[in-house]
């Protein structure tokens, strides 16, 4: 899609809000496009379609390693949970493929505009060449890079929250409410609603440790020179002792088992399995 001369005049104020609580100017306007419900699933479910033979791989040993943690019944179908996870309960989402802003409906409203703040702060990030070194990163720096950005984000949208007045921030809430209410994730694990949701999680508090010990400069240092491990998000000390992940062989292979995917099981996706093992597991009297 062309890059627009200008921003919408209703999205200027957000624009000039991102900017100068990022610390930095955007190179150039992204194009805000407004979708009808229909439309805006229909984008949502383009973007985990829009796949290659590798991610189409990664997503069947995904399914594969959520049946052997038993956090996943036969049944599962991975493409339509994930589907599901990406277009409910959104009201925009930056799309940078195409650097576009898709927006769901054309009202609006407060929290359509603390959304688009945390939109447009992604937007920021990819024209700040943060996020485009995704596809370049092993999985454990994917990992941390992509809980950075959420929680960069969401600091942003934070700091736009603090500044509505009492009565947007009440009609904030209440938008807020109706929107998790209206959320239907029926037959998605719990453990990819976590697995989902965990960058937020994660991100938001180390971002927040990075802004206090240096604001802009010490959250582009890190987004730029991501973590190496998982378990550098839980652990926040790792990071700031500079601690590096020790290799671990891979285990040998018994006769007769084919081997079907490799690298990192990270401590996220542990704790995820021990929390779901320790849940189902039976009660002691």
């Amino acid at each position: 899609m062309p890059v627009p001369d200008a921003w919408p005049a209703e999205v200027q104020p957000l624009v000039t809000f991102v900017e100068q609580h990022r610390g930095g100017k955007f190179d150039h306007p992204v194009p805000i496009t407004y979708l009808t419900r229909d439309q805006y699933e229909g984008a949502a479910q383009a973007e985990t379609q829009d796949t290659t033979p590798q991610d189409t791989s990664d997503l069947q040993n995904v399914e594969g390693q959520l049946r052997s943690l038993a956090l996943a019944g036969p049944d599962l179908d991975l493409q339509g949970a994930t589907e599901q996870l990406y277009g409910g309960g959104t009201l925009a989402f930056y799309d940078p493929k195409a650097n576009e802003i898709k927006v769901l409906g054309t009202d609006l409203d407060v929290a359509h505009r603390v959304t688009l703040v945390h939109e447009l702060t992604h937007a920021w990030q990819d024209q700040h060449d943060f996020l485009d070194k995704l596809d370049g990163l092993d999985d454990a720096r994917k990992t941390t890079l992509q809980a950075l950005a959420e929680g960069d984000a969401m600091r942003i949208e934070g700091e736009y929250v603090d500044t509505l007045s009492s009565s947007d921030r009440d009609a904030y809430e209440k938008q807020s409410q109706q929107q998790a209410d209206a959320t239907d994730l029926s037959g998605v694990p719990e453990a990819l609603v976590t697995a989902f949701s965990s960058p937020y999680a994660l991100g938001a508090p180390y971002v927040k440790v990075l802004d206090e010990q240096g604001g802009n400069a010490e959250i582009n240092k890190a987004m730029g020179d991501p973590p190496p491990a998982e378990a550098d998000l839980i652990v926040l000390d790792r990071f700031f002792a500079g601690a590096q992940p020790v290799a671990v062989d891979e285990p040998s292979l018994p006769d007769g088992a084919e081997r079907l995917d490799g690298g990192e099981f990270g401590a996220i996706t542990w704790i995820i399995g021990s929390l779901a093992q320790s849940l189902a597991a039976p009660v002691p009297l």
